[in-house]
């Protein structure tokens, strides 16, 4: 009886810990970004003002496309998703823009993907004046949704974070995107 009663003391006690605990999430930290999850609707491809969500191509990736996707989603019930067209990765571009940004402080870029197949994805930060870019990393993208996340410091007061989807054609979609202040 002794032992039973001390393992439900212990259950008990450990219940109350997680339950006393906050838990860390996206929620508590302020995103920079508009329309994180693709959730509002705006112009995307080919967004002249390059506010929000926006896209540029360049050559092949011109005839890229991009989408909102109501059956795929990670966060809410939208997800954009992305139909690359160009063998070189900068060829179509997905951006969200602009960011302000405080120079030298570490910024945090987080986002939810998966692809058709697995494949890659380079992501960054860069200046909306494209006088400089940080933060590089390049990530491979799984059939199945994930988070994935990089930190730089800013170099710039005022950025944008860019996704370069070409260098394959298999089709992505991107969900739950954040940009905050620290890792």
């Amino acid at each position: 009886m002794i032992i039973v009663s001390k393992k439900l003391t212990y259950l008990c006690s450990f219940v109350l810990v997680l339950v006393a605990v906050p838990r860390v999430t996206h929620a508590q930290v302020d995103n920079l970004l508009q329309n994180p999850s693709f959730e509002e609707d705006e112009v995307i491809l080919n967004d002249q003002n390059y506010e929000q969500w926006w896209t540029w191509g360049w050559e092949a990736g011109l005839n890229s496309t991009v989408k909102i996707d109501e059956a795929e989603y990670i966060d809410e019930t939208r997800s954009l998703r992305v139909d690359p067209i160009g063998s070189v990765n900068w060829y179509f571009i997905v951006a969200n823009s602009p960011i302000p940004l405080k120079v030298g402080t570490n910024y945090t870029a987080s986002f939810w993907a998966k692809a058709e197949e697995p494949r890659p994805l380079g992501a960054k930060m860069k200046a909306t004046d494209n006088s400089i870019d940080w933060g590089w990393t390049d990530f491979a993208l799984t059939s199945e949704w994930a988070e994935y996340a990089f930190t730089s410091k800013a170099l710039k007061a005022e950025g944008k974070l860019e996704f370069h989807c070409a260098g394959s054609e298999v089709p992505l979609w991107l969900d739950f995107v954040f940009v905050y202040e620290g890792e």
